[in-house]
């Protein structure tokens, strides 16, 4: 089976302008032709997300749920005659991958980075499928998942307008008396439950004999909110997958790239300015010994002063290069300011790891910085391919930097942070205070317990014990009882490893 795909525009997704009537896109009529498959598809996706995710958000379940979202794309796109691309099979394999790191921690920052970097993969999927290989700039797939992200959220009537039409074309087809049968359980259950209930207050022995069971049928708290979520999922998937089948007619012409003169102009004066504060940075700074700062500078001082502003001034280089290589026209003297720029900009990455870690030997580490010293790693690739592509435009700079961002992320979220963080913490501490035991147990995520449950009195100067030994015990007894029941859906590696950890540290036992 198969359906011949037409250029429509996005426009198609949105209700139609008052007193203006749009054309239906073929994909959508596919849909609505075919709802029995495509509806019950996503209705048997609703109940599977609802069995796996409700009251579950860091579960072995999720990856599940991520191969289960690809596969109902698939088995779409295949009925509808699409054949998958083979190059998009990566986006398949990193989006389980990171679907899979979250049951591995207990962070929910990493587990939020995992769930938001799964659907990014996936969304990126559908756009090849439908787009093929385009050249797009960045500011075109940004603009493309801007306006999914909105038609997506607009489309949520889709289900139920498309199963109106479904029915309306095949009423005639259906037997006459199933309507019937319709109306009566419709008009038979609220009676019976009605009945039920007075019955119930009218007698105390059929009140104990069903009592329980009409509470729980009468107000399924638990029930209610799985099939709302059942609900959700089933619309935002169909939602989904409709918005994303029907290609955008971009219209493009040939644009015509911007003289390279404007260009020379700016990162020549850029160039300048670099190269005599990378000059400065390498003779005042660096000559004067690694670790050492000017004086009458603290280390607190001197990191703020300049860290983030170095760190914006990256950004905004990585950003004019890339937009020089898509917009100007190409120039010999252009490209060698580019990559003057860009070479200039490694030294202020550097400059900013320097600082980083000056800051970070003084006052130990926290997420927040460890987040920042994987960036400029990250950081560091991105501007290497962005000097790549000043002398070969014809890379993709966009996907080059999606899988750069998601493979360097897979690797800082495997290696469970907040567990490096507590360790060298703890490793480089010469004096152990009430403050530094809070930040661990409540600003850390639970990846830290194994770190942290290694704790002893004898390990340092330390003050202020009573405190810190009362705030060690209520820390492993959390732990321990929010954990220690733990179903087979709601494994999660991380939670496993900090029960395991403060269960050692327990004498008494829990019953």
């Amino acid at each position: 089976m198969s359906i011949e795909m037409t250029d429509m525009q996005e426009d198609a997704f949105l209700p139609a302008d008052i007193g203006k009537q749009r054309e239906e896109a073929a994909e959508i009529r596919f849909l609505k032709e075919h709802y029995r498959y495509f509806g019950t598809a996503a209705l048997l996706y609703g109940i599977f997300y609802a069995v796996c995710m409700y009251q579950n958000p860091a579960g072995i379940t999720f990856p599940f749920v991520v191969a289960a979202s690809f596969g109902l794309c698939i088995l779409g796109l295949r009925y509808m005659g699409r054949s998958i691309k083979r190059s998009t099979w990566p986006y398949v394999l990193l989006a389980v991958l990171l679907g899979t790191g979250v049951c591995l921690t207990a962070s929910e920052v990493l587990r939020t980075f995992h769930k938001a970097g799964a659907f990014l993969l996936l969304l990126l999927f559908m756009t090849e499928q439908i787009y093929g290989n385009e050249n797009w700039s960045i500011e075109d797939y940004a603009g493309h998942f801007f306006w999914k992200g909105i038609h997506i959220l607009g489309g949520c009537y889709y289900p139920f307008a498309h199963y109106k039409a479904y029915r309306e074309e095949h009423r005639k087809k259906v037997n006459p008396g199933r309507k019937y049968i319709y109306m009566g359980v419709g008009i038979a259950v609220p009676v019976s439950l009605l009945v039920l209930l007075l019955l119930a207050r009218a007698d105390e022995i059929f009140s104990h004999l069903f009592g329980t069971l009409l509470r729980n049928i009468l107000v399924p708290t638990r029930f209610l909110g799985a099939f709302l979520m059942a609900v959700a999922a089933f619309v935002f998937m169909y939602s989904f997958f409709a918005v994303n089948i029907v290609k955008k007619e971009k219209n493009r012409q040939t644009v015509k790239r911007a003289e390279p003169v404007t260009a020379i102009i700016v990162t020549g004066a850029l160039t300048g300015i670099y190269l005599l504060f990378c000059v400065i940075q390498v003779m005042y700074l660096f000559a004067g010994g690694i670790f050492r700062l000017p004086e009458g500078m603290t280390y607190s001082e001197y990191a703020r002063q300049g860290f983030f502003e170095l760190l914006f001034v990256s950004l905004l280089n990585l950003a004019i290069v890339t937009l020089c290589v898509e917009h100007v026209r190409e120039n010999k003297i252009l490209k060698v300011c580019l990559t003057v720029v860009s070479g200039c900009t490694y030294i202020l990455i550097c400059s900013s790891a320097y600082r980083m870690v000056l800051y970070i030997r003084q006052y130990h580490l926290t997420f927040l910085r460890m987040l920042v010293l994987w960036f400029l790693g990250v950081l560091t690739i991105w501007l290497t391919g962005a000097i790549v592509s000043i002398y070969h435009n014809k890379i993709n700079y966009f996907k080059f930097a999606v899988a750069v961002g998601a493979v360097g992320y897979l690797g800082f979220a495997l290696a469970r942070p907040d567990a490096w963080i507590a360790r060298y913490n703890i490793s480089h501490m010469e004096e152990l205070s009430y403050g530094d035991i809070a930040y661990m147990t409540q600003a850390l995520s639970d990846d830290a317990a194994p770190e942290i449950a290694g704790i002893s009195k004898s390990q340092w100067k330390v003050q202020d014990w009573e405190y810190i030994s009362q705030e060690l015990a209520s820390y492993h007894d959390r732990i321990y009882l929010q954990y220690r029941d733990l179903p087979v859906r709601k494994w999660n590696l991380g939670k496993e490893l900090a029960k395991k950890a403060v269960g050692e540290q327990q004498t008494g036992g829990y019953e």
